[in-house]
Formats: structure tokens, C-alpha cells, sequence
């Protein structure tokens, strides 16, 4: 019995042994494996296989199920990756578009279908004077109101029409925002489109035009002075292109080519001037649109106003890049100046010849009046002594009026010889002498002048002086002769005081003056040019003299580049003035700083 209890234990010990190995193992390996798989979510955990009867087929049903489960997790991971990304990719496209638009100069707005705010740039909210926190999910016709600039009517929203007509809206207007301001905008609005073509909101654009509008007022107003500038001038201007047609032309320039002014903007030159003038004109075009700046002279035939004389100014133009897209014209028309010139030209051929002509009698009548004055001096010499012998000789036969005769016959030879001899020195001012050029002393040519006149001075009881006088370039005798004649002539010409003659100098600008000034009987304003002329004399024989003397002071002062007048009036004295340029002074006197003056 003992033993058929031990076999009987022996064999369920065998047969407990089998069954666990053929269904407890595989099953705890199939939920071993479902543990894992639970604790770590990787459905790529599979059981062992261990036999292949009924629990073999549940692990491998098992498995399949983890790898349809796992196709699965792996599917559905990658869609969600694909989500995040395309998440990820709208975020940053949406954070990349918002800040483009923050960025930009003009104002952004987005609407939804019923034209509340969703967006609102940095731009339009200072336009607007509103955040886009208060505007966000309001209507934008609160905050966008325009007006026509011309009427002031209301316009509605650009927003409005877009959303309604689905189309592209644009609108130049007044921009009412708070506080009364009003803002001139150009704007536009465009519906916004779903990838089914489905309107789902609207944006807006819109920019303060109020710099552009002073810059377009300021730009008309350049314009129209330009214009009247260029209208008012005495040439022809003109604004042209790179292709060689008109911009613009002033209407002096119309007047001159005889073509409307408002006709010739946008013509090409060629067509306004003719094929000729066209040809003309060619080179110096092409020139300065190289960039330079053109200046010439022409005879042009233009195709409406026929040949003409030209002075023509080329400045090229730029654009913003710097390249030369143009050029202004300024013409001068110089027919007239030409002919002018020609004229001018004939004229002064005649006047050379005339000069040459009129030089020539100058000489013939200066050699034969030297010639005469000096010639005659003898005979009228010998009429004097002999006339004064027979007088002396007979003086107790003369009767009746022969004694008076003789006397005047004495008289005219001497004044005859008096005038020969002034009309010889007259002569001899301009004559060519070997005599060189020299420092005059102006003072000792006074004085030299001073003693000549001693007789007279002291029959007329005169008091002659000067102040220091100047050195200047000359001949000393043209000098002695000039004063000697303005001191003699205030000496001869005084009232009944005795004479008080004067000399004075002094420089003034770039002349030396010389003054002469006395208290004598003076001259009435009306003779003051009349004086100078030769053989003038005033007081007829009253007054001594050959009426030459201030003939002669007038020749000396013009060879020396200088002129003489007078200032004075009747009955009260003269001051006769002679200039003399600063070159006339000599050199020395000018390295003394004119201190003799």
C-alpha cells in the first residue's frame, strides 16, 4: 500500500511538473510581457513563444496584437509630430508676419468677416490714437472714419466694400480720429481668401500722405517759380530727357521757337527744331548726357524760325542713383549781337581809316601851324623894330593921325607875335621830343612859374603860395607853362581886391589833385566848358591875352592822362582843378608814400 502511495505521489509529482511547464510557463510569460508592455507604453515588446499547441497560438495572437497596436502608436506619433510641426510652422509664420507688419511704415489692420479688429499694427494704432488691445474683436468703423477731402461727406470703410464686393478697394480721403484731428491717408483693402476661395476676413492699408502732400505743394510751388523765373529771363530754357524729348520749356523759349509752349512737353526734339538744327546740335546732346557741362556758339537753321546766331549752356541732370537722366538748356539768341559785331566791325574799319585820315591833317595842320608860329616870328619882328625906328626916326614930322596909325600897327605886331608864340607852345605840347620823361618837382615848377609872372605879381600887388607839393612824371616846362597860364590868368581875371592865389594838392581815390584858387571876378556856370577851347576869350580886349592859355593847360593835363575844370560862379572867385592819375607820380614819390603831399 506504502508503496502504491509513494508510485501514485512520484507520478502526480511527474505529471504536476509537465502540466507546469506546458501551460503555467507560457502563461506567465504572456503576462510577464503584458507587465512590461503596461509599464513602459513600447509595444514593441514581445512574449516568447514556448510550445506551439493552444498557448503557443494565444502568444502569437498576443504578439500580433502588440504589433498592430504598436503600427498603430507609431502612425499616430507621427501625425501628431506632423501636427506640432505644422502648429510650430503657423506660429512662427504668424510671429514672422506680425512683426514684418510691426515693422513696416505703413498702418495695418485685419478684420473677420464682420469687420471687428483682429489685428492692428504699431503704425495704425498711433494713427488711429488706440491700441489694439481697446480695438481687438470691436468693429473698425469706430476707430477708420473718412470724409471726402472735397465735399466732407462721409465715405464708407474701405473694409466694408472689400468684405461686401470681394474685391480690392482703394480710397483717398480725410481720416477723422479723436480729438477733431484729420489726417489726409491714401488707403487700400483686399479681402482675405481660405484656400477654398471662402472670404474670411479683410485687411487694411493705409499711410498719412500729409509730408508727401506739403512736399507735393512745395514741389508746385518750386515749379511754378521756376517757371516764373525762367518765363521772365531774357534766354530760352528748357528741361530735357535721356531720349531727347522735351520735359519742359519756358515760354520765352516758346516765343522764340515759335511753337507753344504746352505743345512741346514730351515732343521730341528732333520733330520741334528740324532735321537740321537737329544735326546741328546732335554732338553737344550727346556729350552732356556723358555728364558734361556744354557750352558753344552757333549758326543754326532751325525748321520754324529760319537761321540764327546762338549762345547755348548745357548743365546735365541727375536721378537719385546718379546716373545723367537729362539735361537743362539755356539758349541765347545772338543774331543781333553778330550783325552788331559786323556792323561794329565795318564801323571801326571806316573809323581807322577816318583816324589815319584825320591823323594825318592833325600832323598837316600841327606842322603848319609850328611851321607858321615860328616862321612868322621874324618878319613880324622886323615890322615891329622898323615900324619903331621910322616912328622914332620921324617923330616930329608925323601930323594928324599918323602918329596913332604907327602906334597901332606897333600894337597889332606885338600882339600878333604874343599869339604866334602861344600858338607855338600850344603846338609843342603834343610834338615828339628827345626830351626824356623825368620826376617833375612840382613845387619848383610853381616857383619856376612864380618869377616869370614877377612883373605882374607885383604890379597887382597879388600874393601867390601853395602848400607842399607832389613829384609826378613829366616834362617840367608843360608843367611850368600849365601853371604859369592858371596863375597869370587868376592874376589878369581879379576883381578889385588885390589877387589871393592859392595852390593845393591832394590825392583822391586812385587821382592826384592839383588846385589853383583864387578871388577874381569868377565865371558864370554856362562858360565853364567854353573856356577851354582855343581862342575863346570872354571879355574881348578889355582883358589882354591871345585867348589860348587855358587851351594849352587843358593839352598838357589829357597828354598825361589827367582832365581839368572849374568850379566857380560870378563874382566869386574860381578854383581851377587838374587830376592827374596815381600812375603820373613818379616813382620815387610813390615809394615816399605821397609825403611831399
Amino acid at each position: 500500500m506504502l508503496i502504491l502511495l509513494l508510485g501514485s505521489g512520484l507520478i502526480a509529482l511527474a505529471v504536476s511538473s509537465r502540466l507546469r511547464a506546458l501551460i503555467v510557463t507560457p502563461i506567465a510569460e504572456l503576462a510577464g510581457a503584458a507587465a512590461r508592455v503596461s509599464a513602459t507604453r513600447d509595444y514593441g515588446v514581445r512574449a516568447r513563444k514556448i510550445s506551439a499547441d493552444e498557448l503557443g497560438v494565444l502568444v502569437d495572437s498576443f504578439n500580433g496584437m502588440l504589433a498592430s497596436i504598436q503600427s498603430r502608436d507609431d502612425d499616430l506619433r507621427r501625425a501628431l509630430a506632423e501636427r506640432q510641426a505644422a502648429l510650430d510652422e503657423a506660429r512662427n509664420t504668424r510671429d514672422s508676419l506680425r512683426t514684418t507688419l510691426a515693422s513696416i511704415g505703413d498702418a495695418v489692420v485685419a478684420t473677420d468677416t464682420r469687420g471687428d479688429v483682429v489685428f492692428a499694427n504699431p503704425v495704425a494704432q498711433n494713427l488711429l490714437r488706440a491700441s489694439e488691445s481697446d480695438m481687438i474683436r470691436h468693429p473698425l468703423a469706430r476707430y477708420f472714419r473718412l470724409v471726402d477731402e472735397h465735399s466732407r461727406e462721409s465715405i464708407e470703410t474701405p473694409v466694408a466694400r472689400a468684405l461686401r464686393e470681394g474685391r480690392v478697394v482703394s480710397n483717398h480721403a480725410i481720416l477723422l480720429v479723436r480729438e477733431g484731428v484729420e489726417v489726409p491717408v491714401d488707403d487700400s483693402a483686399s479681402p482675405i481668401r481660405n484656400g477654398r476661395g471662402e472670404i474670411t476676413g479683410a485687411v487694411l492699408i493705409f499711410r498719412d500722405i500729409t509730408q508727401r502732400l506739403q512736399d507735393e505743394a512745395a514741389l508746385r510751388s518750386a515749379r511754378e517759380q521756376l517757371q516764373l523765373v525762367t518765363d521772365t529771363m531774357a534766354s530760352s530754357v528748357a528741361r530735357c530727357r535721356r531720349d531727347l524729348r522735351y520735359v519742359w520749356v519756358s515760354r520765352q523759349y516758346g516765343r522764340w521757337i515759335d511753337l507753344p509752349p504746352e505743345q512741346m512737353a514730351g515732343q521730341p526734339i528732333r520733330d520741334a527744331l528740324g532735321d537740321e538744327a537737329y544735326r546741328a546740335i546732335l554732338p553737344y546732346m550727346e556729350r552732356v548726357l556723358a555728364g558734361e557741362r556744354v557750352e558753344f556758339e552757333g549758326a543754326i537753321r532751325y525748321r520754324t524760325i529760319g537761321a540764327r546766331w546762338i549762345r547755348a549752356t548745357y548743365v546735365p541732370t541727375h536721378d537719385r542713383s546718379g546716373a545723367v537722366d537729362g539735361w537743362v538748356s539755356e539758349v541765347t539768341d545772338i543774331t543781333d549781337l553778330k550783325q552788331a559785331q559786323a556792323n561794329i566791325v565795318k564801323i571801326n574799319e571806316e573809323l581807322r581809316r577816318s583816324n589815319l585820315s584825320l591823323g594825318r591833317s592833325n600832323e598837316d595842320l600841327e606842322r603848319f601851324a609850328y611851321i607858321a608860329s615860328h616862321d612868322l616870328q621874324e618878319p613880324l619882328r622886323m615890322i615891329t623894330t622898323y615900324t619903331q625906328l621910322l616912328f622914332r626916326a620921324y617923330a616930329g614930322e608925323w601930323k594928324g593921325d599918323a602918329a596913332g596909325f604907327v602906334a597901332n600897327i606897333v600894337d597889332g605886331a606885338r600882339r600878333i607875335r604874343t599869339l604866334l608864340s602861344d600858338l607855338l607852345a600850344y603846338t609843342e605840347i603834343n610834338a615828339e621830343t628827345e626830351e626824356p620823361l623825368g620826376a617833375v618837382d612840382l613845387h619848383a615848377a610853381f616857383e619856376s612859374a612864380r618869377a616869370n609872372l614877377k612883373a605882374a605879381i607885383e604890379e597887382s600887388g597879388a600874393s601867390v603860395a601853395c602848400d607842399p607839393l607832389p613829384r609826378v612824371g613829366g616834362r617840367e616846362g608843360h608843367f611850368v607853362s600849365l601853371l604859369q597860364n592858371l596863375i597869370g590868368n587868376a592874376i589878369k581875371y581879379r576883381s578889385q581886391d588885390p589877387p589871393r592865389i592859392h595852390v593845393t594838392a591832394r590825392t583822391v581815390g586812385e587821382q592826384l589833385q592839383i588846385a589853383v584858387s583864387d578871388n577874381g571876378i569868377g565865371i558864370d556856370p554856362e562858360y565853364h566848358q567854353k573856356i577851354f577851347l582855343a581862342f575863346k576869350r570872354l571879355h574881348g580886349r578889355k582883358i589882354p591875352g591871345s585867348g589860348i592859355g587855358l587851351a594849352i593847360c587843358q593839352r598838357v593835363v589829357e597828354r598825361y592822362g589827367g582832365r581839368i575844370w572849374v568850379e566857380s560862379r560870378a563874382g566869386a572867385g574860381s578854383t581851377f582843378v587838374f587830376s592827374l592819375p596815381e600812375t603820373a607820380l613818379s616813382t620815387q614819390e610813390r615809394s615816399d608814400g605821397h609825403a611831399a603831399v
